[in-house]
């Protein structure tokens, strides 16, 4: 056990922690072990900021900052900036869901503050250079959380002007993690690629696979979701993992996201004849599939279909907005032609 323990260790450069969770998910194949990297290493950086800045009261900016660093490599990976009243950032949380915080974030953004907002994006990028990245990602590893905070707010001094408050919360996370929380970090596989690898895959299972396989559910959506039949390799789907293994639970909260649910690419689907039903496979990562059975004419939810509900949700909101602004208008051209026949 020890020596696998030390492989796992050198060749995945992770901690021990990290290497019995591999060993232990892979229910000790030391071979199988040596592809959950992605799933143990947690070798990213969420940082999430609520600051207050300005010399003063008249002249104070309060705002959000949302950073996500490859600690390990030392690279920037991507940031976000909100600017907005007191009131608004004091009501958003800091420790909770990276995926939550960033919708809030971007739910308080306003035009006017573009510029400065950009601004100290460009800042965070220039002054937290790699080897700032990689001591922020030892520290975190190390737990040295009194002294992290205090060098992340001595940097930020070169980025916010003036007097300022942080508040921070910073967090580990592995690459599958971050991969389900912002898939739009990462470049797709194309189609070709991955019905390629679906094929290899289909070799591998005659000589022993080193894959793990989850038993998973679609999410049923009547109105907004597609028929199996409507979708190909690698579309993507929205589905529950129902695996009761201990590695099934392990992975489930690692891949699901806020709404609980995760998302799979579709690697392969057939339809069985003798069941009338589908047979589909999807993949959450590297050598992690899911399996479902669904019925021809049920419905399902896809990510296509949840960013058009978004959409379509957002509209509501938009037009719901602009009817109470016009009521508005309309009450006060009416009490104007009042007034002006009344005098």
């Amino acid at each position: 056990m020890d020596e696998k323990i030390k492989i796992i260790q050198q060749t995945l450069e992770v901690n021990q922690e990290e290497a019995e969770t591999a060993l232990k998910l892979a229910e000790d194949d030391l071979e199988k072990a040596l592809y959950m990297g992605d799933y143990v290493a947690r070798d990213y950086i969420l940082l999430q900021i609520k600051f207050t800045s300005g010399a003063s009261n008249h002249n104070k900016n309060y705002g959000l900052i949302g950073v996500v660093w490859n600690g390990k490599e030392g690279e920037f990976v991507n940031s976000d900036v909100a600017i907005n009243d007191r009131e608004l950032i004091s009501n958003i949380e800091l420790k909770v869901d990276p995926q939550v915080f960033m919708k809030a974030l971007q739910k308080i953004k306003q035009s006017e503050n573009f510029n400065f907002e950009y601004q100290i994006k460009k800042k965070i990028e220039e002054i937290f250079n790699p080897t700032l990245i990689f001591k922020i990602f030892k520290m975190s590893k190390e737990d040295q959380i009194e002294q992290l905070h205090d060098f992340i707010k001595e940097k930020m001094m070169n980025v916010l002007e003036g007097a300022f408050d942080l508040e921070i919360y910073l967090e580990l996370i592995t690459k599958a993690k971050l991969r389900n929380l912002f898939p739009e970090f990462f470049e797709e596989a194309p189609v070709e690629e991955i019905e390629e690898k679906g094929s290899k895959r289909e070799g591998k299972l005659t000589k022993g696979s080193l894959d793990i396989n989850l038993s998973c559910v679609p999410i049923i959506s009547a109105t907004k979701g597609k028929r199996i039949s409507e979708l190909n390799i690698g579309d993507k789907l929205k589905v529950k993992i129902t695996d009761h293994k201990e590695i099934g639970q392990y992975l489930n909260k690692l891949l699901k996201d806020s709404s609980g649910t995760a998302t799979g690419v579709i690697s392969k689907m057939s339809f069985n004849e003798n069941l009338r039903r589908y047979s589909v496979v999807v993949q959450f990562g590297p050598n992690i599939y899911g399996n479902l059975i669904v019925e021809p004419e049920v419905k399902i939810s896809t990510v296509d279909s949840e960013i058009s509900n978004n959409k379509e949700i957002d509209k509501g909101k938009i037009n719901k907005n602009n009817l109470t602004i016009f009521s508005i208008i309309i009450v006060i051209i009416i009490l104007g032609i009042i007034l002006y026949n009344y005098l």
